[in-house]
């Protein structure tokens, strides 16, 4: 019989962890898809507003009845408050800097959260540390996303300040993502349910994104349609109830850092969809930069 693992170890990634975060890498890849489907009669904001809600009720739900108790005291509420702020700000620099720059400058900085998280990690919770093999893994996975969406930055003419706020606030999105890993790790939040701490964090964005979704009066022209209704649903159900709480059931059992280095694949594959159903084009330092990522993925990973 095998020994149980004590709540403080984690473990390096398994076949398991690897097909379940390929599957929520392709999840979470069908993100902005689904938005842009929505978009003509729901705006950005309310989007994320909404479905947060709607997932926080459904996990409410399947709380009860699974019998998880939310409301004991395990010292989560402090580190559950932060963690939600984090997450609910991440998708406020997500949501505005599209705004002002581009989707693939977003996607560049927003998947900066693995260098974020792997450093904040190292100094902060024993057992996470990256060897130096694999931080020149995490720099080739990075760099290969870098070249994979090098078009959309070389296709720009001059400096364009107001497409450079945009990148800031890209890289703001992803630096409250890293964060919001490392306070997940680092705290009680890393032994209580996963479904409360996606409470924590759905709940919280929620609660920030709606009405600030009504104070920049996208209400005024919010409609259900088919398409935006199915997206809605689709959103709430798949991409924020279950793939986050498979990836928060992930981090209670491996290394975050080793988990953390998947999500580079997440742009990439949004760029294949984007290729298969949009019919976008796919260039050599695309190709290029794919593998770097996923030779820089192997490298972390390997044991």
């Amino acid at each position: 019989m095998a020994t149980p693992i004590p709540p403080a170890i984690r473990q390096p990634l398994d076949r398991t962890a690897v097909s379940v975060m390929v599957v929520l890498c392709t999840i979470w890849a069908s993100q902005t898809i689904m938005i842009k489907l929505a978009s003509p009669d729901m705006g950005n904001v309310a989007q994320v507003g909404i479905r947060s809600v709607g997932a926080t009720l459904l996990l409410w739900c399947y709380a009860l009845w699974s019998g998880d108790r939310l409301w004991q005291k395990d010292g989560s509420l402090r580190p559950g408050l932060l963690a939600g702020f984090l997450f609910a700000m991440e998708f406020v620099c997500v949501t505005f800097g599209l705004m002002l720059t581009s989707a693939t400058h977003v996607a560049v900085f927003l998947y900066t959260a693995p260098l974020f998280s792997a450093l904040g990690l190292h100094f902060l919770v024993p057992g996470e540390q990256l060897s130096r093999r694999q931080w020149v893994g995490m720099g080739l996975a990075f760099a290969g996303l870098a070249l994979a969406m090098s078009d959309g930055f070389l296709a720009q003419q001059g400096i364009d300040w107001q497409m450079f706020a945009g990148d800031l606030i890209g890289l703001a999105g992803g630096a409250f993502w890293g964060v919001t890993t490392v306070a997940i790790r680092a705290s009680a939040l890393s032994e209580v349910s996963p479904v409360k701490t996606l409470m924590y964090e759905l709940g919280f964005t929620g609660a920030l994104l709606t009405p600030m979704a009504w104070l920049l009066g996208e209400f005024d022209s919010f409609h259900f349609t088919l398409t935006s209704s199915l997206s809605l649903a689709y959103q709430t159900t798949i991409l924020c109830s279950a793939s986050y709480l498979g990836w928060l059931i992930l981090l209670r059992r491996y290394l975050a850092t080793r988990l953390a280095v998947f999500s580079f694949l997440t742009p990439i594959i949004a760029a294949v969809f984007g290729w298969l159903i949009l019919g976008d084009a796919i260039s050599h330092s695309f190709i290029g930069g794919g593998v770097l990522v996923m030779l820089g993925i192997m490298v972390v990973n390997r044991r």
